[in-house]
């Protein structure tokens, strides 16, 4: 009797660990992007602006596709769009292109943001001028 019950609890402990690790993952969200290592960044205007440029790619997924935008996500929009926009006027010409095209396109997803009619394809437009400047700032073109 003893080895029939090992016989078939023995594919069952095999699947345990399986088991476990799908039942603790739970999706709380988005996954995180993979994003460039600060030291990826040029330095200048680059590497001042690397911080905020890598919040911003953590919290794009956040973005959603809903009209309503959290409120936690607005608050880091603004804090990234402060701090660029505090880089770009003594960025260098090669990189202030760029840096004021993710200014401007995020400050057209604040605004809709803010007034719950955001709207997915205006992710998809930051998203591209995010991927614009980090590309240029990390000479990964």
């Amino acid at each position: 009797m003893h080895r029939a019950v090992q016989a078939l609890l023995h594919p069952c402990l095999l699947l345990a660990p399986l088991l476990l690790a799908a039942c603790s993952s739970s999706p709380e969200g988005p996954s995180e992007p993979e994003l460039p290592a600060l030291v990826d960044f040029r330095a200048g205007a680059c590497r001042t602006a690397a911080p905020d440029l890598l919040t911003l790619g953590r919290t794009l997924p956040r973005l959603g596709d809903e009209p309503t935008v959290e409120a936690d996500v607005q608050d880091v929009l603004r804090e990234v769009q402060d701090g660029l926009v505090a880089v770009v006027p003594a960025a260098e010409p090669q990189y202030a292109g760029p840096l004021q095209e993710l200014v401007e396109t995020l400050g057209g997803v604040r605004i809709r943001a803010v007034g719950n009619t955001y709207d997915p394809l205006l992710g998809d437009n930051l998203a591209t001028a995010y991927q614009r400047a980090v590309e240029v700032c990390t000479g990964a073109e």
